[in-house]
């Protein structure tokens, strides 16, 4: 029987090898904030102007449940169930049945590290009541035997507005029951209180008799320590609740509980009153904080520096079932097309993550396939035993990425991601930063980067400040984690007699030097060992701290290494080393995410178009010969990636950006303009304990800012004036120098948000100069934004459209960037715009201040719906670039897509603020003497339906750039005959 069972198994996995379920492939996305004011039903009624858009897949944000009211999704709750705010099971049935009508996908994003914690989620609730015996407590990655030995076997739980015994001693913490148990109550927080302390309320005089057994019961309860049988804990503790609840009903045991919780509640103004709630209190396994605390004692892991969203670990086989129960079922039954998976550096090993999700696709898969011979079981363990093995061993082959996955991976710009992931790739920063590059003229690198010294008289080079912010993330808003790592990391060098001497300071100084000198977000070491790449980024990070810290004993750094490198994962060591160093990986990434983007993208602000997700600004712009060498890689390791040009996360939109980008190309017009607004407001500001107010560093990042989203309409309203302020405020916090989240200086915000507002109510002069400026940044930055959509659409990878933007879209960082989205009035336009066949009109309305992007829909629209035509094409096309001849060939980006007979040329202008005419517009005469080599024959512009026939030039065929873009600023040429 078993033998025959084998066989089944084994030809069903050849099956699948040799027929894949691969899950529907993209050839766009477009990406929806659902929330509670736009739920699945809004949804619904987007879809067919997504699919006249263009669009394949829509790419929604997490649909589990999530905190009441969340704007986003990220602050999951419970991800096995459907977010109620949303809609009901039906409403999304509804929305995956209306996506297949039109031929449409889903693409969900799953919050892959961390969850929402507090009284709305049931599985904290359950640790704070059991502890580490509580059935949840495998969940959360929590540290049970912290430095302090108050916190032994609890959580710290820093929620307090106060030090704790002055909250205690105002009465702020009450006790109440709830029918089944008890719990305190601190406003809006409620944590429960484990069943062990309840004698503490109930045993007074006079205990009626019938709460004598439960009493009994309760001390006979297993405590809430490590050790402690978690399923015999749990069954009893479930049958003293039940117990409890039907003893309530008893008017003599009610009026025992009131007058116990009275008791123990204490008395305002009486001290001593509060001593049994404090022993109480005490008995608990978490321990109340103020807020504050965190920083330096929170011993759960947390995403990022977030108090209220705790890690999961989902390393523990049973946490990955649950977590992944709703998602996995709607895989099953063929409801989504994919998963876009969020912060994946968090996890503990992202490699088994992803070989686990491809594992329970291949597995649905061979269920459905299966013909009932042979026993169900033993099929599906052998089935996976084999795909395991042989994802190991690199012979899955395209099994192993047979469920479209993304991953949010951010790179940096010499790192590859791990081949081994069995994914899609990512969800394209690394291709938004590329292209965004192209458009920042690099040879001005120079005069800007004086402008910004003289400016803000600073000094600092980027890689030190990025250096300092990390330590100084490390030291305040983190270092409760490095606190856990150096008592791990210390174990590991007392069990040696060669480095049992180095102290617990000297490891933690080496520790944080290296996390301050690593050059990516984190390295991918596991059980298999570490890869060459991680090798050599370790050594680099190790050198690099060995020469900021010189004062350390030389042999620390040593011994970190051995460790780092797992060198010395060997023997009773093995565990100790490989648990550190898959801890410190998941906690890297967080810091420099904090220590970067959070700090310094906001900070260092020479050209803040390039302080972008995944971005380095140190790095000036990038040439088309940069672009095309990560899309031919792209292409070749990667070619399901998303193209991304505006997220959720980013800093600021596309456009917003592509307009910052001009700057670039005028230094000396930046340079003028920049003084005289300084000179023009130097009597708005404050002086603040002998300080100007703003500092010069954040006066320039507001003027770029207002060069960003200046209104084309030229005019400025009330709701303007206030995202202004909202961003401004928001970008102190973040640049942690005179102001911050963990500690606000309300009086500099103030005069700040002043400033702002005295700058735009209405300086006549500073209007005049500012629209006389714009008039023409704003036109060649609208020139950006077109060659972007361009080359995101002709590019290897998934072009992705964020809510709303394929109408001009000013957006700055989060929430700015979740606003609602007018969606009739881009149905009603789109309508209009394809049926509207004048494209002259359409490009010469540009310089029109009331043109709302009618030109960048139409472009969107015509460039998605050709590329979904023709999906493999620019799938699987081959990727040629294209460099033009003529005095103007660095000012444009070309490149060639290929496949059976058909080929595609795109032709992106760039660096074009010169070359406008007075209208602000690019004529033919814009382009004296350059052409571009194409194939012969005759081509058809998908944009403008203008057909064109190569000429020869110089030997070679060709097109001059002046009839290419004779009618719009950018063209795709396509024909269908012939080779390149």
């Amino acid at each position: 029987m078993l033998t025959a069972t084998y066989t089944v198994a084994e030809s069903l996995y050849a099956a699948l090898k040799a027929d894949p379920p691969r899950t529907l492939r993209p050839s766009s996305t477009y990406r929806l904030q659902l929330n509670r004011d736009f739920p699945f039903a809004a949804a619904v009624d987007l879809i067919p102007y997504l699919h006249q858009l263009g669009i394949s897949h829509v790419y929604a944000s997490p649909c589990s449940r999530a905190m009441p009211g969340s704007p986003h999704g990220y602050d999951v709750l419970d991800h096995a169930e459907l977010n109620p705010e949303l809609g009901t099971p039906d409403d999304f049935k509804h929305l995956v049945e209306t996506l297949r009508q039109h031929g449409m996908g889903l693409i969900v994003d799953f919050v892959s590290n961390h969850i929402g914690i507090g009284q709305l989620n049931p599985y904290w609730m359950d640790l704070l009541e059991g502890g580490p015996a509580s059935s949840r407590a495998a969940y959360f990655d929590i540290d049970w035997k912290p430095t302090r030995s108050d916190l032994s076997d609890r959580v710290l739980v820093p929620v307090l507005g106060e030090q704790y015994g002055d909250v205690l001693e105002k009465g702020q913490l009450r006790i109440r029951c709830t029918g089944t148990g008890f719990e305190v109550v601190y406003f809006e927080h409620v944590l429960p209180l484990t069943v062990n302390s309840w004698w503490r309320i109930l045993e007074r005089k006079d205990v009626p008799p019938e709460l004598d057994a439960l009493l009994s019961d309760v001390k006979n309860l297993p405590p809430p320590y490590v050790g402690t049988p978690v399923g015999e804990r749990t069954q009893a503790r479930d049958a003293i609740r039940t117990k409890l609840a039907g003893l309530m009903s008893d008017a003599v045991v009610a009026r025992h509980v009131e007058a116990c919780l009275s008791a123990i509640n204490g008395q305002t103004g009486d001290p001593a009153s509060f001593d049994e709630l404090d022993r109480l209190l005490a008995d608990q396994p978490w321990r109340l904080a103020h807020w504050r605390v965190a920083g330096e004692e929170i011993n759960y892991r947390r995403f990022f520096d977030i108090n209220g969203l705790a890690a999961i670990r989902m390393e523990d086989p049973a946490v990955f079932a649950q977590m992944h129960r709703l998602v996995l079922a709607w895989d099953d039954k063929g409801v989504i097309d994919g998963l876009r998976i969020d912060h994946p550096d968090g996890l503990y090993n992202p490699s088994a993550y992803f070989a686990r999700l491809q594992e329970e696709h291949v597995v649905s898969a061979a269920r459905q396939r299966w013909n009932g011979e042979g026993q169900w079981p033993e099929i599906e363990a052998w089935i996976r035993q084999r795909f395991s093995e042989e994802v190991t061993e690199g012979r899955a082959g395209t099994l192993q990425r047979s469920f479209y996955v993304v991953a949010e991976k951010i790179l940096a710009s010499s790192e590859r991601m791990p081949s081994a992931w069995a994914i899609d790739g990512t969800t394209g920063y690394e291709f938004l930063n590329a292209l965004n590059g192209l458009f920042v003229q690099r040879s001005n690198a120079e005069a800007i980067d004086g402008i910004y010294r003289r400016f803000t008289r600073r000094r600092r080079s980027f890689h030190d400040m990025v250096y300092r912010k990390k330590k100084l993330v490390m030291a305040y808003a983190m270092a409760s984690e490095i606190n856990m790592l150096t008592r791990r990391l210390c174990r590991i060098a007392w069990m040696n007699r060669r480095t049992k001497d180095f102290t617990g300071n000297s490891l933690r100084r080496v520790l944080v030097e290296y996390i301050a000198c690593l050059g990516i977000y984190r390295t991918y070491a596991d059980e298999n060992g570490l890869e060459d790449r991680d090798q050599r980024y370790v050594e680099e990070a190790i050198s690099r701290a060995r020469r900021k810290a010189a004062g350390l004993d030389a042999s620390i750094f040593n011994f970190l290494l051995d460790v780092l490198t797992l060198r010395l994962a060997d023997g009773e060591r093995r565990d100790a080393v490989l648990t550190f160093v898959m801890k410190l990986q998941q906690l890297t990434g967080a810091i420099t995410a904090k220590g970067v983007e959070d700090t310094c993208f906001f900070l260092y602000n020479r050209l803040i178009s390039l302080n972008e997700v995944g971005g380095e600004p140190q790095r000036f712009g990038a040439s088309p010969a940069d672009f095309h060498a990560k899309n031919e890689e792209r292409l070749r390791v990667w070619p399901g990636a998303l193209s991304a040009t505006s997220t959720h996360d980013t800093k600021r939109s596309e456009d917003v950006r592509a307009r910052i980008n001009v700057l670039s190309e005028i230094p000396e017009e930046w340079k003028y303009h920049l003084w005289l607004w300084n000179r023009m407001h130097m009597r708005h500001k404050q002086d603040i304990n002998g300080r100007l107010v703003p500092d010069r560093n954040e006066e320039y990042y507001f003027y770029q800012t207002l060069v960003g989203t200046w209104p084309r309409t030229l005019s400025l309203d009330d709701e303007y004036r206030r995202r202004i302020q909202d961003t401004m405020r928001k970008t102190l916090r973040e640049a942690k120098v005179h102001s911050s989240w963990l500690n606000s200086d309300v009086g500099y915000e103030t005069a700040v948000l002043a400033f702002v507002d005295r700058v735009l109510e209405g300086n006549e002069a500073f209007m005049a100069d500012m629209i006389g400026f714009m008039r023409r940044v704003a036109l060649a930055g609208l020139h950006n934004s077109l060659s972007q959509v361009l080359l995101k659409t002709a590019s290897p990878g998934v072009p992705d459209i964020y809510q709303g933007c394929e109408l001009w879209d000013d957006s700055l960082v989060d929430p700015d960037n979740r606003r609602p989205v007018d969606y009739p009035h881009r149905f009603r336009m789109l309508d209009a715009v394809l049926e509207d066949s004048d494209v002259g009109e359409l490009y010469a309305s540009l310089h029109d201040p009331l043109e709302e992007g009618r030109l960048k829909l139409f472009v969107t629209a015509r460039l998605l719906r050709f590329r979904r035509q023709h999906a493999d094409l620019f799938a699987r096309g081959r990727y040629l670039p294209a460099e033009a001849v003529g005095p103007l060939r660095e000012h444009v980006c070309a490149l060639v897509r290929q496949l059976e007979g058909q080929t595609v040329v795109a032709v992106a202008p760039r660096h074009v603020y010169r070359m406008l005419d007075p209208d602000g517009l690019l004529t033919p005469q814009s382009w004296p003497g350059t052409w571009l080599p194409v194939p012969e024959g005759r081509f058809v512009d998908i944009l403008s339906g203008a057909t064109l026939t190569s000429e020869k030039f110089e030997g070679r065929t060709g097109l001059w750039l002046g009839k290419v873009l004779e009618h719009l600023p950018v063209a795709l040429l396509w024909r269908s005959e012939g080779e390149v």
